[in-house]
C-alpha cells in the first residue's frame, strides 16, 4: 500500500463494473496478522473517498498467491503493476487467480480520488 500505483486499477475495475453491472471488490494484501486492521481500515477511507461505496473490501494475509486464493473469485481481476514488472511473478499471479488478469500500470497522473 505503500507503494500506491493503484489508481489507474482503480479506475478501470470501477469503470468495467458499472458497465458490466458486476460487483467491485477491492483487495489488498498483508504479510503479517498485525497489519490487517490498517489494511482494512485503509480500503474503507479509500472506498469512501473514492465514492465507491457499493464495493465490497477484502484484505488477504500471507504470501501474496495464497492471499489471492483466499480471495472472492472473480471474472476479472485488474491488478496494479510496478513500474519494473517480475513477469514471473505476475504468471503466478495468473495462476494463483484462476481467472483473467488485467495488468494496468499508472502513468502518475491518474487519481481514483478526483
Amino acid at each position: 500500500m505503500e507503494k500506491g500505483n493503484f489508481d489507474l486499477a482503480l479506475l478501470v475495475a470501477y469503470k468495467l463494473s458499472l458497465n458490466w453491472q458486476g460487483r467491485l471488490t477491492i483487495c489488498a494484501h498483508v504479510s503479517k496478522k498485525e497489519e490487517k486492521k490498517k489494511a482494512e481500515s485503509f480500503l474503507d477511507d479509500l472506498r469512501s473517498a473514492a465514492r465507491m461505496t457499493q464495493a465490497v473490501t477484502f484484505v488477504g494475509q500471507g504470501a501474496l498467491e495464497a492471499a489471492l486464493r483466499e480471495s472472492p473469485s472473480a471474472d476479472l481481476n485488474v491488478v496494479p503493476m510496478e513500474d519494473e514488472p517480475d513477469f514471473g511473478k505476475l504468471r503466478k499471479l495468473v495462476e494463483a487467480a484462476g481467472s483473467s488478469c488485467l495488468f494496468a500500470m499508472d502513468s502518475g497522473t491518474e487519481s481514483a480520488l478526483a
